[in-house]
């Protein structure tokens, strides 16, 4: 079987439809980091309640 010519692609037409691919954004280097939270008292050595 013969294969079908390709018709001539049309000028207004890009020969990829494949819209152009974006670049990733450049990741932001380590963002800061939020402050630590204050650390709990530490509890008194006590007995515990009864």
């Amino acid at each position: 079987m013969h294969t079908m010519p390709a018709p001539p692609l049309d000028p207004d037409v890009p020969e990829s439809p494949d819209p152009p691919l974006v670049p990733d954004p450049p990741l932001d280097p380590d963002p800061p980091l939020e402050p630590d939270p204050p650390a709990p008292e530490p509890l008194p050595d006590a007995p515990p309640p009864l």
